[in-house]
């Protein structure tokens, strides 16, 4: 019988099962347990909750982050507790490999990878600003992961190398499952009446009040799309008050938190807008392809790494709204453009963008860790981001 090679799996999260969750969630049911054994330690119930149903092996401990984040940001002896309990561990389980799935366990992960003599992939779903990259210690991985080349940027500026910095979009998959009853059947909305869909937490940065005020000018136009939103969150009663200040109540259907998100995308609606200010993949708008949709989305982060423009999606300019009243436009009044968009960009995510091809590649990293022989960096690496800062200030001073 074959081996298996323990692989730990950090992840630090809040309360709630969102993108960088989710993704890991499928990167474990798609993950070739024959070759290798997952053992996954977190912060976050919910993802643990359900990785235990999976039959993973599951470890809960509160998380700080020391200088960022957390109730004892400023107790280095908390960090230090950390590091004890993480070796404890990777010599519980002998394990082989570290997979960090987000920057902030990579603080005290780095170093008991070192300790341990552990290689180290980071993961990075997000745009990281400098202070977290140097106190997080991101130089200090043996791989970087990042899922969208445009949150590679800060790194490569700041001297990584190739063979410690890639880029491996995210997979997508939808459930199989359907409504039993369409969307707009459910909301009363006019078979006849173009229906937009968003996905996404209700925080500032998911730009819902742009599609608000896009539907406004557009009402104000003669036009009256409805737009479905499905998801929760701090900015919620805001956005309802814009939405009723703008009369846009009869348009506007507040689904709120959805387990199963997807599945709302492969109703009858007719697109799929995205309003986000940042974006650093857009795993929902790869969803949205994959479920046959066409897409509107801003031209920021990773985005148009996968979404080319008149080709399988339309991309709007990253300011302002009349770009995306634009683009909205030209989706409700061209049905041969929308049904073309949408072809292609199903057939650019079933062929690019599935959770299988993610797992691949991902796995082909971790043989290829485990067999480099190849010095981990060096301590003084981690310094590199605070180098490029004060070269940066000097050449604009």
């Amino acid at each position: 019988m074959t081996t298996r090679t323990p692989i730990l799996f950090v992840h630090y999260g809040d309360n709630w099962i969102r993108g960088s969750e989710t993704t890991l969630i499928h990167l474990l049911a798609t993950l070739d347990t024959q070759q290798f054994e997952p053992i996954v330690w977190s912060n976050c119930q919910p993802l643990l909750d359900h990785l235990t149903q999976c039959g993973i092996t599951t470890y809960q401990d509160p998380f700080s982050v020391l200088g960022v984040i957390g109730s004892n940001k400023f107790n280095p002896l908390n960090t230090m507790k950390l590091v004890a309990r993480a070796i404890t561990l990777i010599q519980r389980h002998h394990i082989e490999l570290i997979h960090v799935n987000s920057g902030a366990p990579c603080q005290w992960m780095s170093i008991a990878a070192r300790l341990c003599h552990c290689p180290l992939l980071l993961q990075l779903h997000g745009d990281y600003p400098l202070r977290e990259r140097f106190l997080m210690g991101f130089h200090l991985a043996d791989n970087i992961v990042c899922v969208s080349d445009a949150i590679s940027q800060a790194m490569q500026s700041e001297g990584l190398t190739l063979h410690q910095l890639s880029v491996v979009h995210n997979g997508v998959c939808l459930p199989s499952s359907s409504l039993e009853t369409s969307l707009k059947t459910q909301l009363s909305i006019p078979r006849q009446a173009f229906t937009f869909i968003t996905i996404g937490s209700l925080i500032a940065r998911k730009g819902v009040d742009r599609l608000l005020k896009a539907l406004y000018l557009l009402k104000k136009n003669g036009e009256k799309p409805h737009l479905v939103i499905i998801g929760d969150g701090p900015e919620r009663i805001t956005l309802k008050n814009l939405s009723e200040t703008l009369g846009l109540s009869e348009q506007v259907h507040w689904l709120g938190e959805k387990a199963n998100a997807a599945i709302w995308l492969k109703s009858d609606a007719d697109a799929f807008v995205s309003g986000a200010y940042q974006e650093a993949f857009g795993l929902v708008i790869a969803e949205a392809m994959m479920a046959e949709l066409p897409v509107i989305a801003p031209r920021t982060g990773g985005i148009p790494e996968f979404v080319s423009h008149n080709q399988n999606g339309l991309l709007y300019h990253n300011s302002g709204v009349f770009s995306l009243v634009q683009a909205m436009q030209t989706l409700m009044l061209n049905p041969t453009l929308s049904h073309k968009l949408k072809q292609t960009a199903y057939v650019d995510a079933n062929e690019n963008l599935t959770i299988q091809c993610n797992t691949q590649t991902l796995q082909a990293h971790y043989l290829a860790l485990m067999k480099r022989d190849q010095p981990a960096p060096q301590w003084r690496v981690m310094l590199r981001p605070l180098l490029y800062f004060f070269r940066r200030k000097e050449l604009l001073s």
